[in-house]
């Protein structure tokens, strides 16, 4: 949620893009985590 805010708030495309990569890393991560905890529990 956090990132998100940056894409609406900066002007600056650095931020902008550390921000995309920094959502789409993290899904894939929560992504991962979920099926774990499927095949876990």
């Amino acid at each position: 949620m956090m990132a998100s805010m940056v894409q609406i708030n900066s002007q600056h495309l650095e931020l902008r893009a550390l921000q995309e990569s920094m959502v789409r890393v993290q899904s894939e991560e929560i992504s991962q985590m979920e099926q774990w905890y499927r095949s876990w529990y």
